[in-house]
């Protein structure tokens, strides 16, 4: 059943993916357009369960503080990677920071490496490796190696804070999501005052339809927050977070085909073909 559950939130995630990226391939210009509306979303994400924030025990709050910074950190370093390099090269090196998680949890919380579970992770790096464009690269400078390295660092790290905190067992899953997106929303007012008072300014205006978009993404966000973090107490990391990769790569790839029209080539459909057999080996 676990592999249903993941797929779920694979499905979740390219919603998410698919409807914030509707209004930032037409309006997120600049560093200060992509903070000031992921601030929006990360706003509308913690008011979800905002009831059950205020039960929130110190222990929960702790870990939220950490999920909430590094996540707005990742979506500011990661946006940052895109724009200065190869995109296709940052979101591979993004997905291969589920190495932090898992090594964490193998070697921490003595979860067992099978041979299944091995060849599926194998398979997952493959499945990464050919559905990258490493051709068309924008250059190797020095800021996107620095911007790319914290974006998988951060990613990395929110990962673990959500593997530490499912081992912590504390139950306040509601409240984890809430208050972790409430300070998301908070780090992410202080970046973007910092670059407005440097002159860096949004260029969209602020109309109704920003704060549909952000709605829509934003409980999207936060339903699949939840679900993931129950995913995390539910499921062996090591199994947990290279699978959800591995979903989540055949499902943009599926979603780009149907909704966009686009044509995979060889690479992306021996890529998808190694993440299904991954999926499928991972939950043995």
């Amino acid at each position: 059943m676990s592999i249903l559950y993941i797929l779920f939130l694979g499905i979740l995630g390219t919603a998410k993916v698919t409807v914030q990226g509707t209004f930032g391939r037409k309006n997120v210009v600049t560093m200060a357009d992509a903070i000031f509306f992921n601030g929006l979303i990360f706003l509308f994400s913690s008011l979800l369960f905002i009831k059950d924030a205020f039960t929130a025990d110190p222990v929960t709050i702790f870990y939220a503080i950490a999920f909430g910074i590094s996540s707005a950190l990742f979506q500011m370093t990661y946006l940052q990677a895109i724009a200065c390099g190869n995109m296709s090269i940052t979101v591979m090196l993004v997905n291969f920071s589920i190495v932090i998680p898992v090594a964490v949890s193998l070697s921490v919380y003595g979860e067992q490496m099978t041979w299944f579970r091995g060849i599926g992770m194998a398979l997952i790096a493959i499945s990464f490796v050919l559905c990258t464009n490493f051709k068309g690269a924008k250059g190797t400078t020095k800021k996107w190696i620095i911007m790319a390295s914290l974006a998988t660092l951060s990613n990395g790290v929110a990962n673990l804070v959500q593997k530490l905190f499912a081992a912590e067992g504390t139950g306040q899953t509601q409240a984890y999501v809430s208050w972790g997106y409430l300070f998301a929303t908070i780090f992410s007012v202080i970046l973007y005052l910092i670059l407005h008072a440097s002159g860096h300014k949004k260029t969209f205006r602020t109309r109704p339809n920003v704060f549909g978009y952000a709605c829509a993404t934003g409980l999207i966000l936060g339903t699949f927050q939840f679900f993931y973090s129950k995913g995390a107490q539910a499921i062996d990391g090591s199994v947990f977070f290279p699978t959800y990769s591995g979903a989540a790569i055949i499902l943009s790839a599926l979603t780009g085909v149907v909704l966009f029209k686009d044509k995979l080539s060889v690479k992306q459909i021996i890529s998808t073909v190694c993440g299904t057999a991954a999926l499928i080996l991972m939950n043995m």
